[in-house]
């Protein structure tokens, strides 16, 4: 029913509680419904967790790496075997004549796919956000580092062993046309090696120190295309271990999986490289550093993408 107006001094009266209200107030207390309350808290959405098996899989790709930097021979022959080392020292005095993404790799590529890519798998398996900002960072310092490291050995300013300043004699009549590394100049039409003519024959002979002039700008030329390639391989492969850092769950593991797998790809490109040039001399053969390494990425790219069990995220 309508209230009564209000007093004279502004209380309002109201109708007394029927019976029935009485009752079906009674009734809801003895129920226990003591009227609304608040709802209960959502429960927290998990988070990413330790990932043993890819911790387990990043130790080893670590491993696997290390022995292929420091402890497997990287080209092997008649002489001496190569480490990495040695390659390393070679490419970046002469830089061999092999192609440039395995002198980039050599120079640069190596070092990032054990040490930043053995960090990144690390931080993925175990799943904490200050290791992942930890990995992020030896990721973008070893880009900068890197590259700029493969732009500064393009320096290379020391001379062929033994190079003099006395004219050498020129090549004789019919005597094979070579290049100034020795290699056998042919005719592309007939595949028959071409020979000095009569007219040619003791002439035009290049000093030894014009030679080994000809050698360090080949080198130089060689490096500096190996650095180019470093640098920008440097870049794609960092961007996309950052945005693998970056992401959660499932698309992180994936992005920073895809990462690993093309510091793979390009271990995989050195080995067919070192494998089909002569660029070594007689150690032409590849040893099993190079190989080392393109295992080490498959199994921190396989690391990267094993899930993490979840872990519910603590309440406010």
């Amino acid at each position: 029913s309508a209230s009564a107006p209000p007093a004279v001094d502004g209380s309002r009266h109201t109708e007394p509680l029927s019976p029935e209200d009485v009752a079906a107030a009674a009734a809801l207390a003895a129920a226990g419904d003591s009227g609304p309350s608040d709802p209960a808290p959502s429960p927290a959405a998990p988070s990413a967790g330790l990932s043993v098996l890819g911790l387990v899989a990043a130790i080893v790709g670590i491993a696997v790496g290390v022995a292929g930097l420091l402890a497997l021979p990287w080209a092997t022959g008649p002489g001496p075997d190569l480490s990495y080392l040695d390659l390393r020292d070679l490419v970046d005095a002469s830089g061999p004549d092999i192609a440039a993404v395995a002198n980039a790799f050599v120079l640069t590529g190596a070092l990032f796919a054990v040490g930043a890519g053995g960090v990144v798998a690390l931080a993925r398996a175990i799943g904490a956000t200050p290791l992942r900002v930890v990995a992020g960072i030896v990721v973008v310092l070893g880009v900068a580092g890197l590259a700029v490291l493969g732009f500064a050995s393009i320096d290379v300013d020391q001379p062929l062993t033994g190079a003099t300043d006395t004219v050498g004699v020129g090549p004789d009549a019919g005597a094979p046309v070579t290049l100034p590394d020795g290699t056998p100049v042919t005719d592309p039409s007939t595949g028959d090696p071409v020979t000095v003519s009569e007219g040619d024959a003791g002439a035009g002979a290049l000093t030894d120190e014009q030679l080994a002039g000809v050698a360090v700008v080949q080198g130089e030329d060689r490096l500096t295309d190996a650095a180019v390639v470093g640098a920008g391989a440097l870049v794609a492969t960092g961007l996309l271990l950052l945005v693998g850092l970056v992401l959660r769950g499932t698309a992180g593991r994936i992005v920073a999986a895809v990462g690993l797998l093309a510091l793979a790809g390009w271990a995989g490109a050195t080995v067919v490289t070192l494998r089909d040039q002569a660029g070594l001399g007689d150690l032409a053969n590849v040893g099993l550093g190079p190989y080392a390494l393109v295992a080490s990425a498959v199994v921190l790219a396989v690391s990267a993408a094993l899930p993490g069990r979840k872990r519910p995220r603590p309440a406010a």
